[in-house]
């Protein structure tokens, strides 16, 4: 909250007939400024994995709301937030993007959204921007051939632990942020059942 503290000197003056005479009065007066505005705070990037390796994917544009609400001094339905792939619409309030909660990206790889948010009732905003970042998957390796010399008695049947393949598969893969599974059929890999 500002406040505005203004010091109104008035003067008075009269005539008579061989002299002016003048009086002064100062008078101090308090002006209360409430800072509404909203405020545009820094953003956490949206990133995803892009399964196809093209560079572009579906993004949540909704979820900066709560970052963007967090830092405004009023109530959030003091305030409306739109989205804009260019700064100059944020600002001029022009071509919004009509769907952000399933936002596809135009630039591929990184793309910067911006967002502008407005007091409802003073019309003030500010805008922001975060970027759009689609990681690119990791690509699992092929292991080596796995052969074990038959040791149960039956030929041609062993107990692989393909468990001990997993280094060789993620490679430089973090195995922390990594579940590898194990199918007989890609169609079963592909939906993620046996």
């Amino acid at each position: 909250m500002k406040k505005l503290v203004l010091l109104l000197i008035v003067c008075l003056a009269s005539l008579n007939s061989f002299a002016i005479s003048s009086i002064t009065t100062k008078t101090a007066i308090s002006i209360e400024i409430i800072d509404t505005d909203p405020i545009a705070p820094t953003v956490s990037n949206i990133s995803v994995c892009d399964y196809n390796q093209d560079g572009f994917a579906i993004f949540n544009l909704t979820l900066v709301i709560p970052e963007i609400f967090a830092s405004q001094a009023g109530s959030s339905s003091n305030y409306t937030i739109a989205f804009y792939e260019t700064i100059t619409d944020a600002q001029i309030n022009g071509s919004t993007i009509s769907q952000p909660a399933t936002y596809p990206n135009i630039n591929i790889w990184t793309q910067t959204i911006y967002y502008r948010i407005t007091n409802s009732t003073t019309s003030e905003y500010a805008v922001g921007s975060f970027n759009l970042i689609v990681n690119p998957s990791p690509e699992a390796t092929t292991p080596a051939d796995y052969q074990l010399c038959n040791s149960t008695g039956v030929v041609g049947f062993e107990s692989f632990d393909l468990n001990t393949t997993i280094p060789q598969i993620l490679g430089s893969i973090n195995p922390a942020l990594t579940t590898v599974t194990f199918h007989t059929t890609l169609a079963a890999a592909q939906t993620d059942t046996n």
